[in-house]
């Protein structure tokens, strides 16, 4: 019995020595701004293990770095943007793991900057506002009434109740900054304008017919925070959009003609 429980013993750790080495943390991708250093760490069981860290630039892997569980560079960092890194780990009975590929990306870490072009139609006070803005992860659109929207919206509209003078405010966000910037909407300047567009019924149920003098090139139809909801090119003087599968409440058209971009209210009932 004894000879058998140390037969067993024998086996288990037999077992256990042929399963190492075991990598258990790998290195993890890199994000860097171009003055700061790439550092990957690995963790593995096993006895007397050996650490040969490659890099791959695009021409195969080639060793680099020392017998160590850590890798670190900091020369000519923004050199190695889009390069993977791995390490093979050896222990003392050679047998080999082989870590995951982690990739080295190199970021601007520049600010963003906030800018944002706009078009509105007078005869309904309706103004959709496009960001243009670079790098921004958040952006918190101000309209000048009293009304924000907060969020990653790049494209929105706002129904305005009055035709007045508003500065429309924009603030970009990301992990490297912040920047504004303040626009004036000047609704209460500007003369109306009445193109040969009809779009009926409104409201609608289920189709909405649009027809006009012009040839329609491109209709959107957005709902109030700038969502894209319909979208159609039919290089024609008219076009109906299905409205049934849309919520109720009020939707933008809008429609681009050759020379002139158009947008209405619509309601969907």
């Amino acid at each position: 019995m004894k000879n058998l429980l140390s037969l067993s013993a024998a086996i288990c750790i037999s077992a256990i020595a042929l399963a190492q080495p075991i990598i258990t943390v790998q290195p993890a991708d890199q994000v860097l701004c171009a003055d700061t250093c790439a550092a990957f760490d690995i963790a593995a069981v096993g006895t007397g293990m050996y650490y040969f860290w490659q890099i791959d630039q695009g021409s195969g892997f080639s060793g680099v770095g020392t017998n160590s569980d850590n890798l670190v560079f900091c020369d000519s960092i923004t050199a190695l943007d889009s390069a993977v890194v791995r390490c093979i780990i050896t222990d003392i009975n050679g047998d080999s793991a082989i870590s995951m590929e982690a990739m080295i990306s190199i970021d601007s870490c520049l600010p963003p900057i906030a800018d944002f072009e706009f078009y509105f139609d007078y005869t309904e006070v309706i103004a959709c506002f496009t960001s243009t803005s670079e790098r921004a992860e958040t952006l918190i659109w101000f309209f000048g009434d009293g009304n924000t929207t907060i969020g990653n919206v790049a494209d929105t509209c706002h129904d305005y109740d009055t035709k007045e003078l508003y500065w429309v405010k924009l603030y970009a966000f990301s992990s490297y900054g912040s920047d504004s910037i303040v626009k004036k909407v000047d609704i209460l300047g500007v003369d109306e304008i009445e193109e040969n567009v009809s779009v009926y019924p409104n409201p609608a149920s289920d189709i909405l017919n649009i027809s006009m003098d012009e040839r329609i090139e491109r209709a959107v139809v957005y709902d109030i925070y700038g969502k894209l909801c319909l979208i159609d090119n039919p290089h024609s003087s008219s076009v109906r959009f299905d409205l049934s599968n849309l919520q109720r409440g009020a939707f933008i058209l809008r429609l681009e003609t050759e020379n002139d971009v158009i947008t209405r209210k619509i309601l969907k009932e």
